[in-house]
This record gives structure tokens, C-alpha cells and sequence, in this order.
């Protein structure tokens, strides 16, 4: 993989067309991809952001609280559209998925609706988690839906680039590319739009606030955005599609 691995390395972003950031939690897509974004509707492309929950399992309510169990979903709905404001996506869309039950949930009509989007849109390049790899069951889930569906797309025409976020360590069984792309430019963006995340960050932000060092170590980290390809320009990066 060393060529190939040189080779995507280099690979140029934004990419003419629509982009589809596909997250299950209401967040994930700050953390993971705000700047990758933000370069490429202000490069006047277009971005729909697929939501697989509304986060109404989250634990974090606020500091101080401005959401109960009852509330939260509805709450964190309204933070995600801010954020995604703040990102410059046109349109945020929700997949109906269960926060912490994505990958109990009946797969195939999950997959339709992922398909039918892209149908819908044609994105040119796809973000998500890897299936196996994304730190979370939420997470894999959302990807491993996500990567059938670009599959099945593909059987009907589509050719997107998929990217899955890469995580600060790279597990040995991971055999894709590695693509980092700078987003120093986007950092105070990136920040603003995780602050529209109230009830997930406030306690995390007023710590960084309160440790100088460790709000430096964070703004080290969201120089970049990390991406693995798991399909480029030419296909796919492995035999077998993580599923």
C-alpha cells in the first residue's frame, strides 16, 4: 500500500460537487470534518449533513443544565442546525436512527434511505466513520451503513470518494491510505461550532478555558482533519469493502 498510500496523500480537496457528511451523533460532525467542510462550501459547493440520531441517549445536558432526558433530543436538534450553519452545509437531514441502538435497528431500510440520498444528491465525496474502526458502536454502525449503500450506488453508476475519519492512532489492521488535510485556516470556526454543541461541550470548553496547555494540545489536533480512503478516484482501496 506504500504507493497508493504516497499517492491519496496528495489527494486535492474540495472536490467539485456535492459533499455528504453522514454522522450518528449530533457533534460527531464538528469534531470530525467542520473544516474539511467549511473548505469546500466556501469553494461554492454544495453539503447535506445525514444525521443518523438526535443524540437523546447523550449523557451531557449542559453546563449549567438546559435539557432533562425529555427534552434533549429536540434541544440537540437545534444545536446541530446551528453548527451546521456555522460549517456552511445547505440542509441537515436525520437517517431516524436510535442513539446507542444503530446497529440493532432493522438494517435494510436504513441502507434504502442512505442510497436514495445519494441518488438524490450525487455527492462527489462522502464522509463518515469507519465501520470497524470508529471508536463507538454508533459510529461503526453509522459507517458500515454508509459504505453498503456507496455500494450499491456504485452498482448503479456512482463514483464518490469515500472518507472515513481517522482516529490520533492507527490501528494496525486499517490497510487504507491516509489522507490529512490542513485546517489551521478553519480552527476558530471549528471551535464556534462545537460551542453551538451546548449541552455536549460547555463542561469540556470551560475546562480547555481553565488549562491553557490543554486547550493548546486541542487546537494542535484541529490543525488537521484525518481522513482514511476507503475509495478513490479509481475505486476502491481494498478487495472487500468494510461492511
Amino acid at each position: 500500500m506504500s504507493s497508493p498510500l504516497r499517492r491519496y496523500s496528495r489527494l486535492q480537496l474540495p472536490r467539485p460537487g456535492h459533499l455528504l457528511a453522514a454522522y450518528p451523533h449530533p457533534d460527531d460532525e464538528s469534531f470530525a470534518c467542520a473544516g474539511v467542510v467549511a473548505l469546500h462550501t466556501g469553494a461554492g459547493y454544495p453539503a447535506t449533513l445525514l444525521m443518523g440520531t438526535r443524540g437523546e441517549l447523550g449523557r451531557n445536558m449542559g453546563l449549567p443544565p438546559v435539557a432533562h432526558r425529555e427534552t434533549l433530543s429536540s434541544i440537540r436538534e437545534k444545536e446541530v442546525a446551528e453548527a451546521a450553519r456555522i460549517a456552511g452545509y445547505h440542509e441537515v437531514l436525520f437517517l431516524g436512527g436510535h442513539d446507542r441502538l444503530l446497529e440493532f435497528l432493522p438494517r435494510k431500510p436504513l441502507v434504502e434511505r442512505i442510497l436514495s440520498l445519494l441518488r438524490a444528491k450525487n455527492p462527489a465525496l462522502v464522509l463518515t466513520f469507519h465501520p470497524l474502526y470508529g471508536g463507538h458502536a454508533d459510529h461503526n454502525a453509522m459507517g458500515s451503513l454508509v459504505t453498503e449503500a456507496v455500494v450499491l450506488w456504485e452498482k448503479e453508476g456512482g463514483n464518490p470518494i469515500l472518507l472515513y475519519n481517522a482516529g490520533p492512532n492507527r490501528p494496525k489492521d486499517v490497510d487504507l491510505p491516509l489522507l490529512s488535510v490542513p485546517a489551521a485556516a478553519y480552527i476558530d470556526l471549528k471551535e464556534k461550532a462545537l460551542r453551538a454543541h451546548y449541552t455536549q461541550t460547555s463542561s469540556w470548553m470551560k475546562e480547555l478555558a481553565a488549562d491553557p496547555r490543554q486547550k493548546a494540545r486541542w487546537e494542535r489536533r484541529f490543525r488537521y482533519e484525518r481522513f482514511w480512503v476507503a475509495r478513490g478516484p479509481k475505486g476502491w482501496m481494498t478487495s472487500t469493502p468494510p461492511m
